[in-house]
């Protein structure tokens, strides 16, 4: 919200600022109460307007609504041992079934790749081989960050 946007708003914050150390009556301060809550109020319909809501449905499709909620169960529980890995280690077990970490996780990947291909089939989505070999690019390029970042000496490291 600016002054071009909505005249008086400049004013009525001087005013507000002033009658924080009591310069100001409280007509004055009622009065620039107003004017700023109309410029929220303006901004937050001008947001609305600029950001229209739309009505959401369900996928239509059973098959790949039921696909993609596969898919969706199946990177939760990766991501489940993945914070567990985070918290205890990838070489610890959960203390529950004794199931190492590591095996769980492989376990789990194998699941959301299967969730993924499966998805893949029915929606007909393409695969994007050129965008798996970009990222698989990027995520080596940041392997060697870490590495150099690991070789550096503490001092460089801490700046």
């Amino acid at each position: 919200m600016t002054e071009e946007n909505f005249p008086g708003l400049e004013l009525a914050q001087i005013v507000l600022d002033a009658a924080a150390v009591g310069l100001i009556p409280d007509t004055a301060v009622k009065a620039a109460h107003k004017v700023v809550l109309a410029a929220h109020k303006k901004a937050l319909q001008d947001s609305l307007n600029e950001h229209q809501i739309t009505l959401w449905l369900p996928e239509p499709d059973v098959f790949a609504h039921q696909a993609i909620g596969k898919l969706i169960e199946e990177m939760g529980e990766a991501s489940a041992i993945a914070a567990r890995i985070l918290i205890q280690g990838l070489d610890q077990s959960d203390p529950k079934s004794g199931i190492p970490n590591r095996q769980a996780l492989a376990k789990e990947l194998a699941d959301v790749a299967a969730s993924i291909g499966f998805v893949q089939g029915i929606t007909m989505i393409d695969r994007m081989p050129e965008r798996t070999s970009e990222k698989l690019t990027g995520f080596a390029k940041w392997v060697e960050l870490l590495n150099e970042h690991q070789a550096a000496p503490e001092a460089d490291a801490n700046g």
